[in-house]
């Protein structure tokens, strides 16, 4: 069920958990590359040289050591959890925590929840962090991730346009939104109005 309720607070303040403590990272060794492979204190090697000799490559491998070691570069995972800003999702009715990067360059505090709410969509609701890996590999990235996005819109303003007509969010604050498409700005204000007649 969608909320819908004006008394919702669009944002509170929260607290961030971090990925070392979401695991049960934190204090533990953050092993480098050079001791999950077992290389520490082995030589290098020089591997393929990338010689272009007339547009084509001389690939010859060098088998001689080059004389450098793999060193280990290990870290302890440590707590970097901090208070944060979190926005209130009418579709699976969580809060999320905000992006301290959009934090920093959206002003206007709708459009900034907005904003955080597509990244809400995009990771829990369409498992971005899941399926990135598999999407960079057959897909154009950032075309994928822009679909998504406009996804989060359109689907947000179609479950939820009484949740947004109650706290004043308008076709507006999606247009202040980047590459916002003309097909979901149709949808946003067919939506709104329809929303707006029940009143």
């Amino acid at each position: 069920m969608v909320d819908t309720a004006q008394d919702i607070a669009l944002i509170t303040d929260g607290f961030r958990t971090c990925f070392a403590c979401q695991h049960g990272f934190t204090g533990k060794k953050k092993e480098c590359c050079a001791c999950q492979n077992g290389l520490t204190g082995k030589l290098k090697h020089a591997g393929f040289s990338d010689v272009q000799v007339n547009g084509d490559r001389d690939g010859e491998y060098d088998d001689d050591e080059c004389g450098e070691q793999w060193v280990c570069r290990c870290e302890t995972w440590k707590c970097q959890c901090a208070p944060c800003k979190q926005g209130y999702c009418p579709i699976c009715q969580n809060r999320f925590p905000f992006s301290e990067y959009l934090s920093t360059v959206i002003a206007d505090e709708k459009t900034l929840w907005l904003a955080n709410f597509v990244t809400h969509f995009r990771h829990s609701h369409r498992a971005w962090d899941r399926n990135a890996g598999y999407i960079a590999r057959h897909h154009d990235y950032d075309a994928a991730k822009d679909t998504i996005n406009e996804q989060a819109k359109r689907q947000l303003v179609r479950k939820a346009a009484g949740f947004l007509r109650s706290h004043g969010i308008g076709a507006e604050h999606f247009m202040s939104l980047k590459d916002t498409t003309e097909e979901t700005m149709v949808v946003v204000r067919k939506k709104l109005a329809d929303e707006a007649k029940k009143i």
